[in-house]
């Protein structure tokens, strides 16, 4: 009896330090409930967070034009491109709130410099329709965040915003950004 709970305790020991340097060599877990092995590493198959905002265009009949929306995942970067953190919005939000549209009482902008970003900033609390002068302002804030950004999931995210400014624009149409 003796002989046989040291044999388990032996393996059970061996068990746990073959687990311990799979971790440590391969960065790899093995879960004892699945025999296989599971990576930290991103999986391309698996599901995308869900877009904090999305830009649309708005037309009299946006099923004429082919994608005609952007998701927004980089939303922290964009603004970190551009001088903005968290910090910066938990200021704006406590003293000129969320429905500002990113223009305080004396007309100081939230970003500085670019007037149609810092409007729609809060598009994942209300939808925030551009005119078609915003609309053409947007594809060149989105070039100007583009040199400073150095996310390229930002610089995706901008470029593809400026494209849809332009589908719009050629269409006759606007851009909308709110939640998705």
């Amino acid at each position: 009896m003796k002989i046989a709970f040291s044999l388990i305790t032996i393996l059970l020991i061996a068990v746990v330090i073959s687990c311990l340097a799979l971790k440590l060599l391969f960065g790899a877990r093995f879960d004892l409930r699945h025999s296989k092995m599971q990576t930290n590493a991103p999986n391309k198959d698996a599901p995308k967070q869900a877009p904090l905002g999305v830009a649309r265009i708005i037309a009299r009949n946006s099923a004429d034009v082919a994608d005609n929306s952007v998701q927004i995942h980089a939303f922290n970067d964009i603004y970190a491109a551009l001088g903005v953190g968290k910090r910066e919005f938990s200021q704006w939000e406590r003293k000129h709130g969320m429905d500002s549209l990113g223009v305080d009482e004396e007309g100081n902008l939230f970003v500085p410099g670019y007037p149609v970003l810092s409007k729609v900033a809060w598009m994942y609390i209300d939808p925030v329709t551009l005119t078609s002068a915003e609309t053409s302002a947007l594809i060149q804030e989105c070039h100007q965040a583009i040199i400073n950004s150095p996310s390229e999931s930002a610089k995706h995210e901008l470029e593809a915003i400026s494209f849809l400014a332009e589908r719009a624009l050629s269409n006759s149409a606007v851009v909308q950004f709110g939640y998705p």
